[in-house]
């Protein structure tokens, strides 16, 4: 579906799609659209790399408006059947909660894509793996939290920020590495990540924060640099492997 009016989906994609490629610019009454094909119908695989995110239109959700250049803050929040989405090129952030509790297997994030927010993809209990693009500097809390099959994640090095919580029991991870610029362990950053095994930490880490590894009890292979200086509460309580 090519789109060249803004707010015209619902003209050109029929109730009984299952897979949908759209490009074009999109707006909230779009973004209402496809989540009413989601939630009511049959649509569970949607790819927008060449659409175009847009302000304006109605509300999708509650208050919740669309964003320029933006997946919006929960845009497909609690869209349980769908299952792939490929985001569009010129998208630099994905918002608040954007994906939270959805049905998410499998999602592409383009390269332009900087912040993944608060809570995007939280409770996306059928996600498995992720790439995070190397142009991204911030990954907010709690944003992959309960995402329990989580096997695969990588991190590039651009990253300099991830939030308190943002991996909290993730219990399909087994191991991780903190990229260079991230010299702070976040709050419970791994609280309850029953199956982790080995974390490798920035070689200039200063501190690690409270809860960070709280009941990782798999896990066995982490070293502490000599920049530490800080180790927060409860860190390292019930990693019965260490």
């Amino acid at each position: 579906v090519n789109l060249t009016k803004i707010g015209t989906l619902e003209d050109s994609l029929t109730t009984n799609a299952i897979k949908a490629v759209i490009s074009g610019p999109i707006n909230g009454t779009d973004i209402r659209y496809m989540r009413q094909l989601i939630n009511e119908n049959n649509l569970q695989s949607i790819d927008l790399t060449d659409a175009r995110m847009v302000s304006g239109g109605l509300p999708f959700l509650q208050s919740y408006r669309a964003s320029s250049n933006a997946i919006a803050s929960h845009a497909f929040f609690e869209c349980m059947n769908l299952v792939a989405i490929r985001l569009p090129k010129t998208i630099t952030k994905i918002d608040t909660q954007a994906f939270a509790n959805s049905g998410l297997r499998e999602v592409t994030i383009p390269e332009s894509v900087t912040v993944i927010g608060e809570k995007a993809f939280s409770g996306c209990t059928s996600l498995t793996s992720i790439a995070i693009p190397d142009c991204v500097t911030e990954i907010g809390e709690r944003a992959f939290y309960r995402c329990k099959y989580l096997a695969s994640i990588t991190i590039p090095d651009a990253v300099e920020t991830i939030g308190d919580n943002a991996f909290d029991t993730c219990t399909g991870l087994t191991e991780f590495t903190f990229p260079e610029k991230v010299t702070s362990v976040p709050n419970a950053v791994f609280n309850a990540c029953a199956n982790l095994e080995k974390v490798t930490l920035a070689p200039k880490t200063r501190k690690i924060g409270a809860v960070a590894f709280y009941e990782c009890k798999k896990l066995k292979e982490l070293v502490l640099p000599e920049s530490v200086t800080t180790v927060g509460e409860y860190a390292f309580a019930f990693c019965e492997a260490l």
